[in-house]
């Protein structure tokens, strides 16, 4: 059933992209889905979930690519929302750094980024610390030296 929704999302999302506008409606309805696409994107990666999970980070990135809506803004109050699952926002934090970058970026800010990654290194959990590396890795790429300040908390 989830895959049934997302390739329905996504074609809904293909088609009507270039004749949004940008209005509340759109932008709203899009930015409440972010959360439950994020949800979607936790537990653990074998078999089905796998495809789930990269469905709904396909979905996502979508969004965030929607310029005419304003994508990114949609997508950054969910990924520093502390109430979602930590693993899905690193993973989702770390396509978009891949994708966007932090230069000439008005929208996504260093201290943004490293507010999902900084706490995230600190979590006993293997896989968490992992995505977390990434994320600060891939900020390092993208903002260099920068990045230090924000690590002076970590052992």
């Amino acid at each position: 059933v989830c895959f049934v929704a997302f390739e329905a999302f996504l074609s809904a999302l293909s088609g009507y992209e270039p004749h949004l506008l940008g209005g509340e409606g759109p932008a709203s309805s899009l930015s409440n889905i972010v959360p439950v696409l994020i949800e979607k994107m936790s537990g653990e990666a074998t078999g089905s979930a796998r495809r789930m999970q990269t469905k709904a980070l396909f979905c996502l990135m979508k969004i965030a690519n929607a310029t005419s809506l304003g994508g990114l803004s949609l997508i950054l109050p969910s990924l520093t929302n502390k109430d979602l699952p930590v693993r899905p926002r690193l993973a989702l934090l770390a396509s978009i750094l891949d994708e966007f970058g932090l230069k000439d970026n008005k929208v996504l800010k260093l201290s943004a980024v490293m507010a999902v990654a900084v706490p995230a290194l600190q979590i006993a959990d293997d896989k968490t610390r992992k995505a977390a590396v990434d994320v600060v890795v891939a900020a390092y790429a993208a903002a260099g030296p920068r990045v230090r300040k924000h690590l002076s908390t970590i052992k």
